[in-house]
């Protein structure tokens, strides 16, 4: 996860990512940004390799509107999935 949100062209499309995005921001990523996003009403997938199990990318939902069915869909693809 951390070296494909590494990626130049990553950052292009979500400049809110540290830069550089190390290992550590991808730990918090998974221990906290993603639970917090759940109890938020948001929810975060990862999208991998069935045979490897390598991280391709990520597809999520996030920004929900309290009491409404409104929110925000996201995604991103790593550099050798594109």
């Amino acid at each position: 996860m951390a070296e494909a949100c590494d990626d130049p062209l990553t950052h292009e499309f979500l400049s809110f990512l540290p830069n550089p995005y190390t290992r550590d921001d991808a730990l918090w990523w998974i221990t906290t940004g993603i639970p917090d996003g759940f109890a938020a009403g948001g929810c975060t997938l990862a999208v991998a390799d069935i045979g490897s199990g390598r991280v391709l990318g990520s597809v999520g939902i996030g920004r929900v509107r309290p009491g409404s069915d409104v929110g925000e869909i996201g995604y991103w693809a790593a550099p050798w999935a594109r």
